[in-house]
This record gives C-alpha cells, sequence and structure tokens, in this order.
C-alpha cells in the first residue's frame, strides 16, 4: 500500500477493537490494541470518501469519489461481492422529461 498523505475518512467498529482507516484509493483495518493492520488492503479506483460499520460490526461499507459504495467482510477484510452496490451514475436517476411544444 503507498504511503498516503491525506487520511480521508475513519470509523471505529462498534466494540472498539477495530478501525479502518482510508486514505486515498486505499482503506485499511487495523487492530487497534496492537496497532498491525489486518488483512489485505481495501481499494476502490478514486479515493475513498467515506467508511462505516453495520451496527453488528461484521460488515463495512467504503464509498468512494469513483461513484461506488463496496461492502467488506470486517473479519476477514475480503470484498462481499466485486462490484459496487450502488448502480453506475447513468443508470441511478431517471432522464428528465423533455418540454414538447406548448
Amino acid at each position: 500500500m503507498p504511503q498516503p498523505t491525506l487520511v480521508t475518512a475513519v470509523a471505529y467498529s462498534p466494540g472498539g477493537q477495530v478501525v479502518v482507516v482510508a486514505a486515498g484509493t486505499y482503506g485499511r483495518f487495523w487492530d487497534v490494541a496492537t496497532r498491525r493492520p489486518l488483512g489485505a488492503p481495501l481499494s476502490h479506483h478514486g479515493a475513498i470518501t467515506s467508511v462505516a460499520f453495520r451496527p453488528d460490526g461484521k460488515v463495512v461499507v467504503t464509498g468512494g469519489d469513483d461513484d461506488t459504495a463496496r461492502l467488506w467482510e470486517a473479519a476477514t477484510g475480503r470484498p462481499l461481492g466485486n462490484r459496487s452496490i450502488i448502480p453506475p451514475p447513468s443508470e441511478r436517476w431517471p432522464s428528465a422529461p423533455t418540454a414538447g411544444p406548448s
């Protein structure tokens, strides 16, 4: 993982034992007590701008400026699925109606 210069998002697990820190296009789970990384880095194609744990602490969601939101298994850091959980911008909003002749 490249050395980041700016932390863009941080989230503690509900019990406080694990923290996810995002910087640039990478994020990482860290063991709070040992200060050691857990699992492989999380990655997006654009900067990760938000991180949150599910209330039970088993899943983490990351959002990025690459227009994606991804789910990760908190125990392993593995992605849950291989795509974003939100559709691409072209599929999110219906097209605005065009004005016809009046």
